[in-house]
C-alpha cells in the first residue's frame, strides 16, 4: 500500500469526488429472496429507496462527499472477500519494486478450503453482475461446484502456512487440494474478463468486455498446442485489426505444472549471444533463445536482430515442441518517421505487430490455468520509450541522437554535459515514439497512444469509482506510461493497490527449467567416467595448469577490414582444435582490440592480436583507447602474440602499429608465447594468408602448453636502425613504368594511360607506384651533397643520385635517423634540431665540414622514403591496346590538390616519361572475377570506380564470349550498381559503363551526380522497390563490394545494417567484399589513392527488371540506366508513368 494514498485522503481531487451512499455494513452473501445484505435488491435499487449510482427515487442527486481512505478499504474487502497478496506490510511497501516478493502465482497446490472458497467468491460475483439470474441458480452452481472439487480431491505436499491439526479421512486438512472444477464456456469467459479488469498493472484494460475467448481445454498434445495456437493468434491479429483474445489451454491439477508455454511474448525477436558476450537480437530473450537452439531449433543461416522466434509448447506430461512463426503471417513493423525519413532509413528499426504475453496464468474459482496466451495491441510508449530504448533491450536511443542531430554533437554522447546529453535524449525518446505511433498507423496496425490510453483508463476508473465508492486496483510503477507529467494518469494520487481474484499472474516456475529438470531426473546420475579421463587429459597437458578456465581473446586493429578477416580465421582455426572442445578452454570470437575489458583479464589468458597500421606506421582508432591504457596500467601476466598486417613497400614504417603495440604489451607485464610477433607481407601476398598459416600451425600448443619449448619462428622486432639490405630489397620491388597518355588540365576524375615491358597483370588489381620528386629539388640536394647526377651508390647496387633521389626518396620529409648526425654535435650544432626538417633544409642546417665526418652512405639510407601510392587499374588486359611485350593498362586518377602524382607529376609529365610500380595482385578481389560467382551489389564513388570498371569490362567480354560459344546462363549474373560521382566526372562514367549496359550486366543501376541536396546513392537502397530487392539477393547468395572514401564505405555498411538487420560485414564475411581509400589523408598528403583494406560477404540473385530512379525537384540530376533495346521487357517491374516515359524519350 502506497504511504500517499491513505494520508488524510491525499490524491482526491475535486472532480473525482464521489456519492458515498453506503451507509449500512453489508456482509458478503445473498439472501433467499435475492436481495444482498447490504440491503441493495437484485434490480439494482438499494432498500432504502437510492438508486445504486447515488440518485435518490424522487430524482434528486445526494449532495457529493469525500469519502476516506479507511472507508475506501472498507468497501473493497466488502466487495471483494477474497484478495491475493500485494506484498506490502505494514513495515515494507513494495510499489518501488518490478515484481512483488509475496506476489500471486499460478503453479502451486492450494487446500481444498481455499479451492471451495474461491469457487463460491467468484460465483457470488457472476451473481452480482447478473449472470446467475437469481438466489436459486446461484445456489444450485454452487452445490454442483462443490461437488465436484470434493470429487476431485487428492493428497498434496502443501506449504507449511497451511498446516492444519483437523483431520479428514486419516488426512490433515491441509494435505488435501484438488483438481478443482469445470468451468462453463460463460463462465471462463466471464472470470477472463473480469481478471483483465482487476489487472492493477495493465492500462488497457478499460476495453475488458471486448476480450474474446479461444477456449482451447480440449488440446491435449505439445505438438496441437503449437498448431492451434498459431492459427488462433493469426484469426485474432485479423490483419493488423486485432481482435484482443485469450487462448486458454486446460487447466492445472494438483501435484503438476499443465500445460507450459517457454516464450515470454508469443511474438518475439531471438537473441543470439555472440562468444565475446554481445547480443544480436533483444538481449531479453537471449537465455530462451539458446535454450530453445539446444532443444533443437535451427535458426536461419543468415542471423539478424529481428528473426522471430518459434513457438514453444508443453503440454502436461509431454515433451516440449517447437512450432515455426512466418513473418508473412505477422508482418513486421518497419519504424519510419514522416519528417526524417531518410535517418530512421538508416536506423532499419523495426517491430513485431502485436504483443502476445504468453507466461502469464489464469487463477479464475480456484482453478489455474497455467497456458493461457493473451494478445491485444501494444500501447506506443511500450515499443518507442522500452522496448526499443531500454539500455537493457535495442538501447537504441543513443544511434537515434546520432541519426537526428549530428551538427549537434560536438563530442560523443557520452562526454556531454549531463544536461545537454539529457536535452538529446529526451528530443530522440520523443520522435522515436512519434515514430512508432506513426508506422504501426500506416501498416493498418491497431495501437494506442498514451495520451488516450491514458485519458480511457481515468475516464473508466473514475466510473467504477462513481459506481462502487472505491477505485479499481493500480500499481503505478507498471500503470503510468514513462511520460511522467504529460499524461493524465501521473496526476492520479490516492489509487489502493490490491489484487482481486480472479487475475492475471506469472507461473511460480521458469518452463525452461521446469523440463530440464525433468530431463535431469530422467537421466542416470552416475558419472560418465569418459569425461573424468578427458578433463584428466586435459590437466596433464597443462590445459589449465592452476584449474582456472583458459581464454583464448583473439582480437584486431585495423582502419579497413583486412585484419578483421584475419583475426576471423585465427579464430576458426583455434575453434578446430581439438582442445577447443574441452571445457576449460574457451576461444572468444574475435573483435575490436578496443573492445577488451582489460580490468577482467586473468593470467591464464591469452590476447592474440592482428594489427594493422594507419598513416606512417600509426595504430588505427580502434585500438588507440588500449594503447593509452596499456602506457599508465600494468597488467597480469597473460601471454599473447601478435600477427603484423603489413605492407614492405612502406619503408619505414611496415608494421609500425603491431611494433609499437608489442612493445605496450611487454611493458605492460603480458608474458611472451613463443612466436610471439610475426609479420605479414602484403606486398608479397595480399591478404597473408600463407604467412598466417605457417604462423597457425604452432600457435594452438604454444597457447595449450605455455612451457613448450615449440620449433617456431620469431620475427625480430629489436633491430629498428636503417639498413641497406632492407633499403635494397624495398627498391628492388619496384620496375620502370612509362606514361603513354594523360590529359592535362583541372579534370576531377582523369584517365590515365601507362606501359610495361616486363610486366603483366589481371583484372582488378593494384598498381603500386613512387610519385617521382621533382627535378629542381633532386638537383638541389645533389648539389648539397657535392655530388653529381650520375654519380654512383656503391651500397646500392650503383644506382645513380639522380634516379635515387627522384625515384625513392620524400624530400619534403624529414630523416627517419639522426644517428649519423650526432657525430656532429658541437656548441653551435644539436641533431635534434633536424627533427623536423625536410631532407634539403636539413642538410644545409648541417655544420661546415660535415661531409668529412660522417659516411654519406648512412645519410642516404636515413632519407626518407617515397610511401606509395595504390590505384586500382581500370582495364582489363584484353581491353587495352596489345604491345609486343609486357602490358598496358588504364589507371583513374582522381586529382589532389597539390597531390604529388596526381597534381604536380601528371601536369609536368609527358608522354614517355617514366616513374617506378609494381604490379599488385588484388586477391581478394579476384573472386569477383569469376564468372560463376554470381550476382553482385556493388557501390563505388570517384575513382573507386576503377576496379568496378575493370570487372564490368571483364564481365562484357565473358558475356560475348559465352554468345560465341552458345552457353546459356549469363543472364544469371546480373550486377546492382550504384555509383557516386561529381557532375563533371560524367562523361568518363557513362564510357566505363556503356558496353556493360549494351551487354545487359545490370538488374539495376543507380547514377547520382553531386548535387545540391547532398543526396548520396548509397541511400538509393531505400527506396520503395529497391530495398527488397537489393535484400533478397544478398540473403539468397549475392557478393557485396563497396570500393569508395572511408566515409562513404561506413555509410553503406551502415544502410545495409539496417536493411538487413544485422553487422553485415561480419555475418557475410568472405561475400563481403571492401576497399577503401582515403586520397585526402593529412598523415600522407601525397597519397593520392590510399587502399586501406578489403574483406568480403554474402547474397542471391533475383532476377528483375531494372528500377528506375525518379527525378527530385532541386537536385541535380540523378537517375538510373537500363538497356533501352530491352525495354520491351519492363513488364512487371517497379517503373511508374513517369519513369517510363522518361526512359521512352532517351530511347
Amino acid at each position: 500500500m502506497h504511504s500517499k494514498d491513505i494520508s488524510h485522503g491525499q490524491g482526491f481531487e475535486s472532480d473525482y469526488l464521489t456519492c458515498f451512499p453506503y451507509d449500512s455494513q453489508p456482509v458478503n452473501g445473498e439472501l433467499a429472496d435475492g436481495e444482498f445484505s447490504n440491503g441493495e435488491l437484485a434490480n439494482g435499487e438499494l432498500a432504502n429507496g437510492e438508486l445504486a449510482n447515488g440518485e435518490l427515487a424522487n430524482g434528486y442527486q445526494r449532495p457529493w462527499k469525500k469519502p476516506s481512505a479507511t472507508q475506501e478499504f472498507q468497501r473493497i474487502e466488502e466487495y471483494h472477500p477474497v484478495l491475493a497478496s500485494t506484498g506490502c506490510s505494514s513495515k515494507f511497501c513494495q510499489s518501488g519494486r518490478m515484481i512483488h516478493t509475496d506476489e500471486h502465482r499460478v503453479g502451486k497446490d492450494r487446500p481444498i478450503h481455499q479451492i471451495e472458497a474461491e469457487a463460491i467468491s467468484f460465483l457470488d460475483q457472476m451473481r452480482r453482475d447478473n449472470l446467475l439470474q437469481d438466489g436459486a441458480e446461484r445456489q444450485n452452481r454452487v452445490k454442483e461446484v462443490l461437488e465436484e472439487i470434493n470429487q476431485n480431491a487428492r493428497v498434496a505436499r502443501l506449504p507449511s502456512k497451511h498446516v492444519s491439526l483437523k483431520v479428514k479421512n486419516g488426512n490433515r486438512c491441509s494435505d488435501i487440494s484438488s483438481d478443482g472444477w469445470t468451468q462453463t464456456n460463460q463462465e471462463l469467459e466471464y472470470g477472463i474478463r473480469l481478471a483483465w479488469k482487476y489487472s492493477r498493472k495493465c492500462i488497457m484494460r478499460s476495453q475488458y468486455e471486448k476480450l474474446r475467448l479461444c477456449d482451447l481445454r480440449h488440446v491435449r498434445t505439445s505438438v496441437e498446442m503449437g498448431k492451434a495456437l498459431l492459427q488462433g493468434l493469426k484469426e485474432a491479429f485479423n490483419r493488423g485489426d486485432i481482435q484482443p483474445t485469450a487462448f486458454v489451454f486446460p487447466a492445472r491439477h494438483a501435484g503438476e505444472n499443465g500445460p507450459l508455454i517457454w516464450n515470454q511474448q508469443l511474438l518475439a525477436f531471438a537473441g543470439y549471444t555472440n562468444d565475446d558476450g554481445s547480443i544480436l537480437g533483444d538481449p531479453m530473450n537471449a537465455s530462451l533463445t539458446t535454450s530453445i537452439i539446444d532443444l533443437g531449433w535451427n535458426p536461419p543461416k543468415f542471423r539478424t536482430k529481428w528473426d522471430l522466434l518459434p513457438l514453444v509448447t508443453m503440454a502436461e506430461g509431454d515433451a516440449p515442441f517447437v512450432t515455426g512463426i512466418s513473418a508473412e503471417d505477422f508482418p513486421l513493423i518497419h519504424v519510419r518517421h514522416p519528417r526524417y525519413e531518410l535517418p530512421f532509413d538508416k536506423l532499419g528499426l523495426r517491430w513485431v505487430p502485436a504483443p502476445a504475453l504468453s507466461q502469464l496464468g489464469f487463477d479464475i474459482g480456484g482453478v489455474q490455468y497455467t497456458a493461457s496466451p493473451f494478445v491485444g495491441w501494444f500501447m506506443d510508449a511500450e515499443i518507442g520509450i522500452r522496448d526499443l530504448a531500454d539500455e537493457s533491450r535495442y538501447n537504441v536511443l543513443p544511434d537515434v541522437v546520432r541519426a537526428l542531430y549530428p551538427h549537434e554533437l560536438h563530442r560523443p554522447l557520452g562526454q556531454l554535459p549531463e544536461s545537454e546529453r539529457l536535452n538529446l535524449l529526451c528530443r530522440a525518446q520523443t520522435e522515436l515514439n512519434f515514430a512508432v505511433f506513426h508506422s504501426f498507423s500506416q501498416n493498418g496496425v491497431r495501437m494506442s497512444d498514451s495520451l488516450t490510453a491514458s485519458s480511457n483508463y481515468c475516464q473508466f476508473d473514475d466510473e467504477h469509482f462513481k459506481k462502487h465508492g472505491f477505485r479499481l486496483p493500480a500499481d503505478p510503477y507498471w500503470l503510468a506510461p514513462p511520460q511522467g507529467s504529460i499524461v493524465p494518469i501521473w496526476h492520479r494520487g490516492g489509487a489502493p493497490h490490491y489484487q482481486p481474484k480472479p487475475l492475471i499472474c506469472r507461473h511460480r516456475g521458469d518452463p525452461v527449467k521446469t523440463w530440464k529438470r525433468r530431463q535431469k531426473n530422467s537421466k542416470s546420475k552416475s558419472r560418465n567416467p569418459d569425461a573424468e579421463t578427458e578433463r584428466s587429459t586435459a590437466v596433464a597437458t597443462g590445459l589449465h595448469p592452476s584449474g582456472a578456465r583458459v581464454r583464448v581473446m583473439v582480437c584486431y586493429c585495423s582502419a579497413g577490414t583486412t585484419a578483421a578477416k584475419l583475426a576471423g580465421a585465427v579464430h576458426g582455426s583455434l575453434q578446430k582444435h581439438p582442445y577447443q572442445h574441452q571445457q576449460d578452454f574457451q576461444v572468444l570470437e574475435s573483435r575490436p582490440l578496443d573492445s577488451i575489458n582489460w580490468s577482467k583479464l586473468s593470467q591464464n589468458d591469452v590476447v592474440i592480436l592482428i594489427a594493422s597500421s594507419t598513416g606512417r606506421g600509426d595504430i588505427p582508432l580502434n585500438g588507440q583507447r588500449t594503447a593509452e591504457r596499456l602506457e599508465k596500467a600494468r597488467l597480469p601476466e597473460a601471454r599473447f602474440a601478435i600477427f603484423g598486417n603489413g605492407d614492405s613497400s612502406y619503408f619505414g614504417t611496415f608494421n609500425g602499429a603491431a611494433r609499437i603495440l608489442f612493445k605496450l604489451f611487454k611493458n605492460a607485464g603480458l608474458r611472451q608465447l613463443n612466436d610471439s610477433f610475426v609479420e605479414g607481407d602484403n606486398a608479397k601476398e595480399s591478404p597473408p594468408w600463407k604467412r598466417l598459416d605457417t604462423w597457425l600451425n604452432n600457435l594452438p600448443d604454444q597457447i595449450i602448453n605455455p612451457d613448450a619449448n615449440v620449433n617456431g619462428f620469431h620475427d625480430s622486432v629489436v633491430n629498428e636502425k636503417p639498413r641497406a639490405e632492407d633499403l635494397k630489397k624495398f627498391m628492388n620491388l619496384y620496375a620502370c613504368f612509362a606514361l603513354d597518355h594523360c590529359p592535362h588540365g583541372q579534370q576531377n576524375l582523369r584517365k590515365v594511360t601507362i606501359s610495361s615491358s616486363s610486366h603483366s597483370y589481371s583484372a582488378m588489381d593494384y598498381l603500386v607506384l613512387l610519385a617521382p620528386s621533382r627535378v629542381d629539388e633532386v638537383h638541389q640536394v645533389i648539389r648539397l651533397l657535392r655530388k653529381k647526377n650520375h654519380s654512383k651508390i656503391t651500397v646500392l647496387d650503383q644506382i645513380s643520385y639522380f634516379d635515387f633521389l627522384r625515384d625513392f626518396v620524400q624530400l619534403e620529409d624529414p630523416f627517419r635517423d639522426l644517428n649519423w648526425a650526432e657525430k656532429l654535435d658541437c656548441v653551435d650544432f644539436n641533431a635534434k634540431s633536424l627533427v623536423n626538417l625536410p631532407v634539403a633544409d636539413a642538410i644545409r642546417a648541417l655544420p661546415s665540414g660535415w661531409h668529412r665526418k660522417v659516411n654519406l652512405d648512412d645519410v642516404l639510407i636515413s632519407m626518407p622514403t617515397t610511401a606509395p601510392r595504390f590505384f586500382s587499374i581500370a582495364s582489363t588486359p584484353k581491353s587495352t591496346e596489345s604491345i609486343a611485350e609486357g602490358c598496358q593498362l588504364e589507371l583513374i586518377v582522381q586529382t589532389k590538390c597539390d597531390g604529388k602524382f596526381s597534381e604536380r607529376y601528371l601536369n609536368s609529365a609527358k608522354a614517355g616519361d617514366q616513374f617506378r610500380a609494381r604490379i599488385q595482385p588484388a586477391t581478394q578481389l579476384h573472386r569477383l572475377c569469376n564468372k560463376e560467382v554470381g550476382p553482385i551489389v556493388a557501390f563505388v564513388t570517384g575513382s573507386g570506380f576503377a576496379p568496378m570498371q575493370s570487372l564490368l569490362r571483364l564481365r562484357a567480354q565473358q558475356a560475348r564470349e559465352a554468345d560465341q560459344n552458345g552457353e546459356s546462363g549469363r543472364i544469371e549474373n546480373q550486377i546492382s550498381l550504384f555509383v557516386g560521382f561529381r557532375s563533371e566526372d560524367t562523361a568518363l562514367i557513362h564510357e566505363g559503363i556503356d558496353e556493360a549496359v549494351a551487354t545487359d550486366l545490370f538488374d539495376m543501376l543507380f547514377l547520382m551526380p553531386s548535387n545540391g541536396l547532398k543526396a548520396r546513392v548509397q541511400d538509393k537502397v531505400f527506396q520503395p522497390g529497391v530495398r527488397e530487392r537489393v535484400e533478397a539477393k544478398i540473403r539468397d547468395g549475392a557478393h557485396v563490394f563497396v570500393c569508395a572514401n572511408r566515409a562513404a564505405a561506413t555509410d553503406v555498411a551502415t544502410n545495409l545494417n539496417a536493411i538487413l538487420g544485422c553487422d553485415v560485414r561480419r555475418t557475410l564475411g568472405d561475400r563481403y567484399i571492401q576497399d577503401t581509400f582515403d586520397p585526402s589523408h593529412q598523415d600522407l598528403p601525397a597519397n593520392d589513392m590510399l587502399c586501406m583494406n578489403a574483406s568480403s560477404h554474402e547474397a542471391i540473385a533475383h532476377p528483375i527488371r531494372p528500377v528506375l530512379d525518379s527525378m527530385q525537384k532541386g537536385c541535380a540530376t540523378h537517375y538510373s540506366i537500363i538497356s533501352c533495346r530491352r525495354l520491351s521487357k519492363l513488364k512487371g517491374a517497379t517503373v511508374s508513368k513517369d519513369q517510363r516515359e522518361f526512359v521512352e524519350s532517351h530511347a
